[in-house]
């Protein structure tokens, strides 16, 4: 019995000896794969390198990425600015501008255009804070309070995104933390189009298509330019290579340089370049807390609507914005009004005529006193005439 016994444990021994030894083996062989290693299914982590989410231009009160940083000094876009709009204090953005413009004001379409030079196409712009707001920051709409402008630290020729279409090209104001790279919706209305036929020319503003068509350039085949320049170690777009600008103009285009002015004002155009000032903007000393001299709340400052209506009634003749339709109509309807006029004359000299004849029977004296005043009253309509022409 003690013999039966010993044989099983035995024979025990080595079934789990041969059960745990492949094993071993396997564990120990250098050429075999690992054995599998099985965890829990971790959280999802975000890409770095993906897209941030798409953001509303119009609402105010998101909190926007922080792209660039906010502590640069701009106390001197503060002080220049000043005589040129108003400074608000916005919650989201820190002090932002308004500038004072007339009704219709867009950020790269209203009073400049395009230049093409050794940085890509530049905005050159006709407004005296144009040195500042169309080449540092960023522009934002409201509904309320119209378009604002954020300063940034950063300079670029132009802060757009770029696309075109058939025949067309198209640029975009760049919202504040829109990086370069990445696409966004932008509102219909936020984009300026213009036959690539135009491009490049100083009166571009009489080209722009209306922007009621915009949503059809948009599904017309719309594609994103992509093309970059890389100034300083930052990015920027650089729109459409001038190479294709020249087979729709059917002229060459010259590069101009850019030419750094010793002062704020007006971008000027002058010969083969372009002078305008580009501060460097340095991050705020330590304990320092630059701001507006004047500035005032948001919720204190007036509504588009506002401002619209005090430049109507202090610019009277500058009031209506410019379109290219205003000035044919005026034409047109110069000459129409320059022909009713001998007509209703023509017209009327019967009728008064035959109203007058009762009344030349009259004394003799009468009739001669009545010649007498006659070439005054034939006198007044060429003088009211003549004041209308001039």
């Amino acid at each position: 019995m003690k013999k039966k016994t010993k044989i099983f444990a035995l024979l025990s021994a080595l079934f789990i000896a041969f059960a745990i030894l492949p094993e071993k083996v396997m564990a120990q062989d250098p050429n075999s794969p690992p054995p599998p290693q099985y965890q829990s299914t971790p959280p999802p982590q975000q890409d770095p390198n993906a897209p941030p989410p798409q953001q509303d231009p119009n609402a105010m009160q998101q909190a926007p990425p922080q792209e660039e940083p906010q502590n640069g000094d701009y106390q001197e876009f503060y002080s220049q600015l000043s005589p040129y709009g108003q400074w608000v204090d916005e919650p989201t953005y820190g002090y932002v501008f308004i500038p004072t413009v007339g009704p219709g004001f867009y950020p790269y379409r209203s009073r400049g255009h395009w230049e093409y030079t050794d940085m890509g196409w530049t905005w050159v712009s006709n407004y005296p804070f144009g040195w500042a707001c169309f080449h540092y920051g960023r522009w934002n709409f409201d509904n309320v309070y119209g378009w604002f402008w954020i300063p940034g630290s950063v300079w670029a020729p132009a802060w757009v995104a770029w696309g075109g279409c058939p025949g067309y090209y198209g640029w975009a104001p760049l919202g504040f933390g829109m990086r370069i790279g990445v696409r966004y919706d932008f509102p219909a209305d936020h984009w300026c189009f213009l036959r690539a036929g135009y491009m490049g020319r100083a009166d571009i503003y009489h080209y722009y298509e209306p922007r009621g068509n915009n949503g059809g350039f948009l599904r017309n085949h719309f594609t994103y330019i992509n093309e970059t320049h890389i100034n300083n170690g930052r990015s920027f777009y650089s729109g459409p290579r001038v190479e294709e600008v020249q087979r729709y103009t059917g002229a060459p285009i010259h590069s101009v340089a850019i030419r750094e002015s010793p002062t704020p004002g007006r971008t000027v155009v002058n010969g083969n370049q372009v002078n305008m000032y580009k501060p460097q903007v340095r991050p705020v000393t330590a304990g320092a807390h630059p701001a507006p001299q004047n500035h005032m709340p948001i919720n204190q400052a007036p509504s588009l609507s506002q401002r619209n209506a005090a430049y109507r009634q202090a610019h009277p003749a500058n009031a209506a914005p410019a379109r290219q339709a205003a000035p044919q109509q005026t034409r047109q309807a110069a000459p129409q009004q320059r022909q009713a006029a001998p007509q209703q004359q023509r017209q009327a000299a019967p009728q008064q005529q035959r109203q007058a004849a009762p009344q030349q029977r009259q004394a003799p004296m009468q009739r001669q006193a009545s010649m007498r005043q006659a070439p005054q009253q034939r006198e007044a309509p060429r003088q009211e005439g003549g004041g209308g022409r001039r």
